[in-house]
């Protein structure tokens, strides 16, 4: 896989987001008593949204595996939600990141 096209994916997921975050803001409203998380109550609901997004790209990955990623036709799994998340300031709002974390970039990509 060639940068221009990681590029685009990681673009593509940059537009995505914001749509997704719409609905889960729309579904949210309609529930009497909001997102339950279950076991993991210290988090909010903007919190569990983002959680819910990464955790889609998550996976134990194995040594061998990271052979296969080589020869994967798409972006690693972890650009495909660190550089998205990276790019969306209500991200950092979220969970409090400071201007300097690594996560809270200061020259987001956003279209929308």
């Amino acid at each position: 896989m060639t940068q221009a096209e990681q590029k685009r994916q990681v673009f593509s997921g940059n537009h995505i987001k914001n749509i997704i975050q719409q609905a889960f803001k729309k579904y949210v409203a309609k529930l009497e008593d909001g997102v339950k998380s279950g076991h993991v109550d210290s988090f909010t609901q903007e919190q569990l949204f983002f959680l819910g997004f990464s955790q889609v790209w998550c996976r134990k990955r194995a040594e061998f595996t990271m052979y296969e990623d080589l020869e994967e036709v798409h972006a690693p799994r972890e650009y495909r939600v660190e550089m998205v998340l990276k790019n969306f300031h209500p991200f950092a709002k979220a969970f409090h990141c400071s201007p300097k974390a690594g996560m809270n970039s200061k020259h987001r990509c956003s279209i929308w």
